[in-house]
């Protein structure tokens, strides 16, 4: 969920970045040294390098779970759950002054103060040493001296036993959650970051980038051999890597619009990482700061903790992913992302004169379509009202939702009519000048897909500058479909009819008769698409909210940041898009 409290954003020379203006605090009465001997702590325990007689789990101490969510209070050697709440009874007996507090089980930040789960760079660096540091204890084995404890067998008691038997019979009877498939994992909200979240849902999503950095696919371009090495050892994260160097070489440092020297990232090796943890197995959801840090560094546009849209955070990340993947300026760019959402629009221009038409081809990576301005669908309302859950709310749904191929072109608020107008011939304003007449003339300008890209993303443009400090945003609810077929709307299919219908031109039966062909002609899976994502904005432009909705292994599943709940096809298709991800159903593979 979004957070209710204003975050602090610091940064400085040496691009330390922090959320919390009360991280500053803690730090200036000894914190990162408290914080060091804490990550000590927590990983020597993990790792079993001390006996557990020696080294006790740690538990609740107000109700002695071992379960409930443990926080480690940064500031006195108390643990406490959240799950009871007693993390807060703690900050209250303390007068407020015991703020800071540590997940146990997922290493994150909390703020009492903030009532929300922060991050600093330099924590995050400490942490990172201290597991680089485990690492080496645990394989160097030029030492004989053995850095774990001997195996022995273990027989459990009558309580423990009994504690184990209750524990998974809990397990058994829960309901699907975020981590019981691989690839299913929710993504924590580092503060009104829900927007990244469902953009980072869609990539996860996503056959073709998931394979490609699945499979080791991504060579970095941006290391030298030594940083490679460097990476090797530390799978979790690249920017321990030269960050006290004071060179100014593009492997070491980049320089951002204000002249401050940030430390160089490969938005290709995040996305790497990302992949990584999410297929990983792990049950908890998992916290992205290093793929947002990452994006703070490559664009000053997403510095900060405010709400941002979505639409441009999944451009701008294209972009970088582009250009840290081998991505070239030339049309034929081969990079992951070209070749995943890469497709090209033919505008030809028609003089009205002589009918003399010129065209142009550009490329594309998205394409945003206007809503029409009219007044709101009511009787299909959105079932996505609040960040809760409810997918019990389908009794209004229509059942053949699932089995459709298009939309009522009918309906203007859908997503096959806004492509119709997209691709509707329209009349230029302006004269344009006819290389035929050699002179301005009236003309039509229309658009076509002329290369259909393997993934196709459709941005519904639902937010409106009215003025330059005004935006509205438009709920219009926009019907579409589970499958499209995007042939209509090709420039092939485009010039075909226009020929037909100039040939047929002066007959007006052989006219309805090639209208009804159209219409009834046999589909072409060379041009169907299925839909595999979907984002949504929900609630005002100020204080909104984005989730998204993912389809894995044919079955559709809600993503609101850490909460990740299964749902039906019919709660998707009755919310209000903002982006609708599509992957083409036949692929094919040229050279």
């Amino acid at each position: 969920m979004t957070s209710n409290t204003t975050t602090t954003t610091t940064t400085n020379s040496n691009s330390n970045i922090s959320t919390c203006k009360h991280i500053d605090q803690y730090k200036s009465k000894d914190g990162l040294k408290k914080f060091n001997i804490i990550q000590n702590y927590i990983y020597t325990f993990k790792h079993r390098l001390v006996d557990t007689d020696k080294l006790p789990a740690p538990y609740c101490m107000e109700c002695n779970c071992y379960n409930g969510r443990l926080h480690i209070c940064m500031h006195c050697v108390h643990v406490s759950c959240f799950k009871d709440k007693h993390i807060f009874k703690h900050f209250k007996d303390t007068n407020n002054d015991h703020y800071l507090a540590l997940d146990f089980s997922l290493n994150q930040i909390y703020c009492n103060i903030c009532n929300d789960y922060v991050y600093d760079k330099e924590f995050d660096d400490i942490t990172e040493n201290v597991k680089l540091n485990m690492a080496i204890t645990i394989q160097d084995i030029s030492n004989p001296t053995p850095k774990r404890v001997k195996y022995r067998n273990w027989t459990p008691s009558e309580q423990e036993t009994l504690f184990i038997k209750k524990n998974s019979q809990q397990c058994s009877g829960s309901t699907t959650n975020s981590s019981s498939v691989i690839g299913l994992r929710g993504l924590n909200n580092l503060g009104n970051t829900c927007f990244m979240n469902s953009i980072l849902q869609s990539f996860l999503h996503n056959p073709l980038l998931r394979n490609y950095f699945l499979s080791d696919m991504h060579k970095c371009e941006k290391k030298s051999n030594n940083d490679s090495k460097q990476a090797d050892q530390d799978d979790y994260s690249d920017e321990n890597t030269n960050n006290n160097s004071t060179s100014n070489s593009s492997n070491n440092t980049m320089i951002n619009n204000n002249g401050v020297n940030q430390v160089s990232v490969c938005l290709g090796c995040e996305m790497d990482k990302l992949y990584s943890n999410v297929f990983s197995g792990q049950r908890v959801p998992f916290t992205p700061y290093h793929f947002f840090y990452s994006c703070w560094n490559y664009s000053n546009y997403f510095i900060g903790y405010e709400q941002q849209d979505a639409h441009e955070f999944f451009i701008s990340s294209l972009n970088g992913i582009h250009s840290h993947c081998g991505g070239t300026s030339g049309k034929d760019c081969d990079c992951i992302v070209h070749c995943t959402f890469g497709g090209t629009l033919k505008s030809q221009v028609s003089c009205l004169n002589c009918n003399f038409t010129s065209s142009t081809s550009d490329p594309f990576i998205d394409i945003s379509l206007d809503i029409p301005k009219t007044k709101q669908d009511k009787d299909k309302p959105s079932l996505v009202t609040n960040n809760n859950n409810n997918d019990d709310n389908d009794d209004n749904t229509d059942d053949t939702t699932n089995n459709l191929i298009e939309s009522n072109s009918n309906n203007e608020n859908s997503l096959i009519s806004c492509l119709e107008r997209f691709t509707h011939p329209e009349r230029l304003d302006e004269k344009y000048f006819c290389s035929s007449c050699n002179s301005k003339q009236d003309s039509t300008k229309q658009l076509s897909f002329d290369t259909l890209p393997v993934v196709i993303c459709f941005h519904l443009k639902r937010f409106e500058q009215k003025t330059q400090r005004r935006t509205d945003k438009i709920d219009t609810f926009i019907e579409f479909p589970s499958i499209i077929d995007m042939k209509d709307f090709t420039t092939i299919s485009k010039t075909q009819n226009q020929k037909k219908r100039k040939k047929f031109m002066e007959d007006e039966t052989m006219i309805l008769d090639l209208d009804q062909s159209i219409f009834l002609q046999e589909k072409d899976s060379r041009y169907v698409y299925e839909l595999f994502a979907v984002v949504n904005h929900i609630g005002k432009i100020d204080n909104g909210h984005y989730v998204s909705f993912v389809k894995h292994d044919e079955q559709w599943y809600k993503c609101d940041d850490s909460t990740i709940s299964s749902t039906t096809v019919d709660h998707v298709m009755k919310s209000k898009g903002y982006l609708l991800y599509y992957l083409k159903k036949q692929l094919e593979y040229t050279k």
